[in-house]
């Protein structure tokens, strides 16, 4: 069966740890539907339901009788395996491209029409990736056992830590202990039998939930919580610290493009980020997309992908991040 232009469609998406976010196109840029599901991005196979998340995300989305052309796949994690076999389940006749998120040609595609060389993508985890001098440098993105600083698992993880040293008399944590009633519901604490308890739920504890701890962060910071405040004053300094290491002198364009889910949280500490980001680059700045941007990105790299190199058509993607 022939089709023409009218009914070819793209499909975009973009996977971290916490969420997929859907967007089905057309060639002319114009986007038909969008969804969110679950993530699936993962360290190892096996540690997400990937097939339920992706058929639950692709279930709302608008398709009708549309036919998917392509099919364009970012991932935050190295799964890439286990997200193609269910992809080709469910697309069999679709040509199909999945991609890791980090490797930056999908980011830094986006960066070029907006004046960026680099860019940072802070959600779950954290990673970095920049243009310099016709080479392409890499930062962050270790993992969670060895990275994620910056990101919303790292807030997560580090607020919990100072409410479990907190226990000991290790440390004070006022405010952040009420992030934590749920886990210890129950316990004593400063029981052997109640440590031993409560150790066992906090190290059960997901990225995904660590990193939604990072909203109740925020709020507990904007009422003056001290703890809060500086994880959260940590958190731009390690952001600024990822993009400084993948720009330099040597980069053509000045902007870095700041895509995910953290940079949401507020617009000052988007501003805290740039004032910690002076004092390593004070030649760049920073652009931050108004949402979380990374569909958007992944939409362009759609289109071109596909050999729509119309710079009209492809920053359609891009209006509600203006």
């Amino acid at each position: 069966m022939s089709h023409t232009m009218d009914d070819i469609f793209l499909l975009a998406a973009d996977s971290g740890g916490t969420k997929t976010c859907f967007r089905l196109l057309d060639t002319a840029g114009n986007i038909i539907s969008e969804s969110r599901c679950g993530g699936v991005a993962s360290l190892h196979p096996g540690m997400l339901p990937v097939k339920e998340h992706l058929l639950d995300g692709i279930s709302r989305l608008e398709f009708g009788k549309k036919f998917i052309h392509l099919l364009y796949f970012s991932l935050g994690g190295p799964n890439i395996g286990e997200v193609e076999n269910v992809l080709d389940e469910i697309f069999p006749r679709t040509q199909r491209i999945v991609e890791r998120e980090s490797n930056g040609n999908m980011i830094l595609g986006t960066g070029a029409l907006l004046g960026c060389s680099a860019a940072v993508m802070i959600g779950t985890g954290s990673v970095a990736v920049g243009d310099m001098n016709g080479k392409r440098f890499f930062s962050g993105g270790w993992g969670p056992v060895l990275d994620d600083r910056g990101s919303g698992a790292y807030l997560g993880l580090q607020a919990l830590r100072l409410y479990l040293y907190s226990i000991d008399g290790r440390a004070v944590c006022t405010g952040l202990d009420a992030l934590f009633t749920e886990l210890s519901a129950g316990l004593d604490p400063l029981t052997f039998d109640g440590r031993m308890e409560l150790k066992r739920r906090a190290n059960l504890l997901t990225r995904s939930e660590l990193a939604a701890l990072a909203p109740q962060i925020f709020s507990l910071a904007e009422d003056g919580c001290l703890a809060a405040q500086k994880l959260i004053e940590e958190t731009a300094e390690d952001i600024a610290s990822l993009a400084a290491s993948v720009t330099g002198t040597g980069s053509e364009k000045k902007g870095i493009l700041a895509c995910g889910g953290m940079f949401q949280t507020s617009e000052t500490f988007c501003k805290m980020c740039s004032r910690f980001l002076a004092k390593h680059r004070p030649e760049h700045k920073f652009k931050f997309l108004k949402s979380s941007g990374m569909i958007a990105c992944a939409a362009i790299r759609a289109l071109t992908l596909s050999g729509i190199t119309n710079k009209k058509i492809i920053m359609k993607q891009l209006e509600r991040e203006a």
